[in-house]
C-alpha cells in the first residue's frame, strides 16, 4: 500500500499543475459556466429553495450541486473561484479512491487511475464550476459502498448522484438489475440501488417533467416528450467507450486482447448490426435546435482525422463501438452498466463524450477493483511428456480382495501425488 500512497503525491501535483496552468481557477466565467455561476448567485439567496423556486430555476439538471455551489457563496462570498476549487478538490478525491480504496494489485490500480486521468473530460470539467463532478463522487461512491456490501450508504450515495444529474439513474438501474439477476429473493443487493433510482420519479413530479418545464421550452428539449429519442446517440455513445476504455486499457495492458477475440460469425454478426444502425441513424453530429455540431473531443479528433469524408468517420466510430461491444459481450456487473447507459442515451437531447463519464469512472473502479485469479502455469509440451513417462512408471493400484473401497481411492491419491 505504500506505492501506492507515494503516487498521491504526483496525483496531487498535477491537480496543482492544472489550477496553476488556469490562473490559479480565478479566470472569467467560460462555457457553460456562463449561465451556471448567475444560476448559483440564485441559489446562494437561500439556506433550502423554496418549491416554487426548484420548479423554475432555469437549469435542465437536478438542482444539488447548485445548492452546494450556492452554500459555498454564501458563506465564503469568495466567488466563481471557489466552487471551482471544490471541484477540483471533488475530481481529486475521485482519483484518490480508484488508487488507495480498491482491492486489485498495485499495478492495476495505479495504471486504473492513469486510465481515468487520460479521459480528458475527467481532469477537464474539475476546472469549471460544472455539476457533473459531485455527480460522479457520488456515482464512485455508490458503487464503491456496493462492491463492500454496504448498502446503506450505497443507496443514499446513489440518491444524491441522482439530485445532482438525471442521466446518473443508469447507473443504480443497472446495479438493481444485475442484482435480481443474482437473486429474485428481497436483498439488499439490488433494493437498495432500486429505490435510488426511483428517486428520480420524485424529480419528475416536482418538476413537471424531465426537468423545468420552463427552461424546457427555453431550449426546445427534443427528448422531452415520452417517445422523444434521439436515434444515433447509442452508436456514438458506444464508440466513446470503446475509445475512451477499451483502447486505453489495451494501450495499458489492462484489457487483454484475448477478452475481445471472438469467432469469426460472432465478430461478423457484429459488424453487421454495428453497420446497419450507422446506415439508419448515423451518428454524424447533433441535430438542431442545438447549436453545437459535434458531439465531443472524440468527434472533433475525428472531424480531423478524416477530413470531410463521412464514411470514413462512421467507420471509424463503428470500429470503435464494437469493440465496446465485444468488449462487454459476456454478462457482468460492467456490462449491465455499460447496457444501461447506451440504452439511456436514446434520451439525450444531444450527444457529448461527458456524458459517458460516470460509466468510465466505474468502469475504471471495477477494473481497479479486480482481484487477481492465479491459475497453474502451462506447462510447456516437454513437461508434459515428462509428467505422462512419470504417470506410466508410477506404481499402479492393485485391488485385493482384502482391500476396501475408500482405502483403494486413497492409494489412488497418494500415487497420484508422487508424480
Amino acid at each position: 500500500m505504500r506505492i501506492r500512497w507515494l503516487c498521491v503525491i504526483p496525483l496531487a501535483l498535477l491537480f496543482v499543475g492544472l489550477a496553476a496552468l488556469y490562473d490559479w481557477l480565478s479566470f472569467a466565467p467560460a462555457r457553460d459556466e456562463i449561465h451556471y455561476w448567475p444560476t448559483t448567485l440564485q441559489f446562494a439567496a437561500f439556506w433550502w429553495p423554496p418549491v416554487d423556486f426548484l420548479r423554475t430555476y432555469p437549469e435542465l439538471n437536478t438542482p444539488l450541486p447548485f445548492m452546494i455551489f450556492g452554500w459555498l457563496e454564501r458563506l465564503t462570498g469568495g466567488g466563481i473561484a471557489v466552487g471551482r476549487w471544490f471541484n477540483l478538490f471533488v475530481t481529486f478525491l475521485q482519483a484518490c479512491i480508484i488508487l488507495l480504496a480498491t482491492r486489485g494489485e498495485h499495478r492495476r490500480a495505479i495504471l486504473a487511475t492513469v486510465g481515468v486521468l487520460a479521459f480528458p473530460y475527467f481532469t477537464g470539467i474539475s476546472l469549471f464550476l460544472y455539476t457533473d463532478a459531485i455527480a460522479n463522487l457520488f456515482v464512485l461512491i455508490g458503487i464503491w459502498m456496493w462492491c463492500r456490501e454496504r448498502y446503506i450508504v450505497c443507496g443514499i450515495a446513489f440518491t444524491l448522484a441522482v439530485a445532482s444529474r438525471q442521466y446518473t439513474v443508469a447507473i443504480p438501474a443497472a446495479l438493481a438489475v444485475y442484482g435480481l439477476a443474482e437473486t429474485w429473493r428481497p436483498s439488499a443487493r439490488w433494493i437498495a440501488p432500486m429505490i435510488a433510482a426511483m428517486t428520480l420519479s420524485g424529480w419528475f413530479i416536482l418538476f413537471g417533467g424531465p426537468a423545468p418545464l420552463n427552461e424546457i421550452a427555453r431550449q426546445r428539449m427534443i427528448t422531452s416528450g415520452l417517445f422523444g429519442i434521439v436515434w444515433h446517440n447509442p452508436m456514438y455513445f458506444l464508440a466513446a467507450v470503446g475509445a475512451w476504455y477499451v483502447v486505453q486499457g489495451l494501450i495499458i495492458g489492462l484489457i487483454d486482447w484475448r477478452q475481445i477475440r471472438a469467432s469469426w460469425r460472432l465478430a461478423a454478426l457484429i459488424a453487421v448490426a454495428i453497420g446497419a444502425a450507422m446506415i439508419i441513424a448515423p451518428p454524424l453530429g447533433n441535430h438542431p435546435p442545438f447549436p453545437i455540431r459535434d458531439m465531443g473531443m472524440l468527434d472533433r479528433w475525428l472531424r480531423l482525422m478524416t477530413g470531410d469524408s463521412d464514411v470514413l468517420r462512421l467507420s471509424l466510430l463503428g470500429g470503435l463501438a464494437g469493440l465496446a461491444v465485444l468488449r462487454f459481450r459476456h454478462w457482468s456487473v460492467a456490462s449491465a452498466l455499460v447496457f444501461a447507459q447506451t440504452i439511456l442515451m436514446f434520451k439525450a437531447h444531444i450527444m457529448w463524450d461527458k456524458y459517458a463519464l460516470p460509466l468510465i469512472i466505474c468502469l475504471w473502479f471495477l477494473t481497479a477493483d479486480e482481484q487477481p485469479v492465479h491459475e497453474p502455469p502451462t506447462l510447456s509440451r516437454p513437461a508434459r511428456r515428462r509428467r505422462a513417462a512419470a504417470h506410466v512408471w508410477s506404481t499402479p493400484v492393485r485391488k485385493s480382495s482384502s482391500m476396501g473401497k475408500d482405502e483403494a481411492t486413497s492409494n489412488a491419491r497418494t500415487s497420484s501425488s508422487r508424480v
